[in-house]
C-alpha cells in the first residue's frame, strides 16, 4: 500500500539536508527554524503559470513529481534561480494566484503543507517530516517565512473559531493542542489573540450600507470571546470602551420588527 506522505523524485530526495550528526530532540518547527534560512541564497518562488493544467501537461512542460498528502500532488519545475509549484488534488489544480509570489508564496506554502500533513491530529511523524523538509528545501523558505506560517497557521485557527461568535470547550481544547504543536509561547498566542479582537472590534464599524448598525450584544458577545481566549480584563475593557464611544456616535435607530425591518 502507497503511503499517504511520500517524496515522489529523485529531485524530491535531493532536496533533503542530511546533517553529519543527529540534532538533540526537538520540535518540528523549532527544527526547521535550525535547518533553514541561515546563509543560504533565496531563490524566487512562483505559482505554476499555467491555466487549469492537467498533470500530463505540466509535465510536458518540465514539471516533475515532487511529494504526494494523501490525495494531493505536488510538482514543480526549475528554470535557474525560479522555481514553479503546481499543486493537484484528485485531478484538479488548485488555484494559486492568491498566494503572490517570493516570501509571501513561500510562508503560505509553508502553512498549507502543515494544515495538508497534519488534518485534524496536528502531529508530524518522521515521514511527514521529511516530505515537509524537502518541499521547504527545494523552495529555500527562511526561518523569516517560518515564524509567518506559524503565525497564519494559528491566524486561521483563530479566525474559525470566531465566525460564529461562540468559542465551545472543545475549540479551545483544539486550541491548546494547536499552540503546543506550533510551539509558540503565551505571549505569542496572547498577542495574535490580541490582534483577533482588535479586528472582529473593527469590523463592527465597518458595516456596508442598509446593514443594521452594531449594538451593545455584539460588544458583549466579543468581549465574552476575548475572556475565553484569556485575555486581560484591563485589554478587554479598554477595548470595549473605545467600541461603546464609537457606538454613541451613531444616529438613533428606529425601532425594527420581528422580520428586522423598521416599524
Amino acid at each position: 500500500m502507497d503511503a499517504r506522505v511520500c517524496l515522489l523524485s529523485d529531485l524530491a530526495r535531493s532536496s533533503l539536508e542530511k546533517p553529519a550528526e543527529r540534532q538533540a530532540p526537538r520540535g518540528f518547527w523549532s527544527s526547521l527554524s535550525t535547518l533553514f534560512g541561515k546563509g543560504r541564497e533565496t531563490v524566487e518562488a512562483h505559482p505554476c503559470l499555467l491555466e487549469n493544467p492537467s498533470e500530463k501537461q505540466l509535465i510536458d512542460e518540465g514539471y516533475i513529481p515532487f511529494c504526494k498528502i494523501g490525495d494531493v500532488r505536488m510538482l514543480v519545475k526549475e528554470d535557474g534561480r525560479d522555481r514553479f509549484l503546481a499543486i493537484m488534488e484528485n485531478g484538479h489544480p488548485w488555484d494559486l494566484s492568491e498566494w503572490g509570489s517570493g516570501t509571501t508564496f513561500r510562508s503560505r506554502l509553508v502553512a498549507e503543507a502543515y494544515f495538508l500533513v497534519t488534518k485534524d491530529d496536528f502531529r508530524i511523524d518522521e515521514q511527514e517530516a521529511e516530505v515537509l523538509r524537502a518541499i521547504f528545501a527545494f523552495f529555500d523558505v527562511t526561518s523569516a517565512e517560518i515564524a509567518a506560517a506559524k503565525e497564519l497557521v494559528y491566524w486561521t485557527l483563530v479566525e474559525n473559531t470566531m465566525e460564529d461568535g461562540i468559542i465551545t470547550d472543545e475549540e479551545q481544547d483544539t486550541m491548546a493542542r494547536i499552540t503546543a504543536a506550533l510551539e509558540l509561547n503565551d505571549e505569542e498566542r496572547l498577542e495574535l489573540h490580541r490582534r483577533a479582537i482588535e479586528q472582529r472590534f473593527n469590523e463592527l464599524f465597518a458595516r456596508g450600507e442598509g446593514e443594521p448598525p452594531p449594538t451593545e450584544a455584539d460588544i458583549a458577545t466579543i468581549c465574552e470571546m476575548a475572556r475565553r481566549f484569556g485575555l486581560e480584563e484591563e485589554f478587554i475593557a479598554f477595548k470595549a470602551e473605545g467600541a461603546r464611544a464609537r457606538l454613541a456616535e451613531y444616529p438613533e435607530q428606529p425601532p425594527r420588527g420581528p422580520a428586522g425591518e423598521s416599524s
